[in-house]
């Protein structure tokens, strides 16, 4: 019994991309995740519940 070669993933092209929250300009390498660490950090509190919401 020989080992089962794993297929090759293809290189990802670098894009100049702009993310979605801030509009700032960065270069993907392929389609990834598109909301900058500034954002992703500002909105980290929100997932959590650390704020509270108002009634309304």
């Amino acid at each position: 019994m020989g080992y089962i070669k794993k297929p090759e993933l293809p290189i990802p092209q670098r894009i100049k991309r702009t993310y979605l929250r801030c509009d700032q300009e960065f270069v993907a390498e392929g389609r990834v995740n598109r909301i900058c660490g500034r954002c992703k950090k500002r909105s980290e509190g929100l997932k959590f519940g650390k704020w509270p919401v108002s009634p309304q």
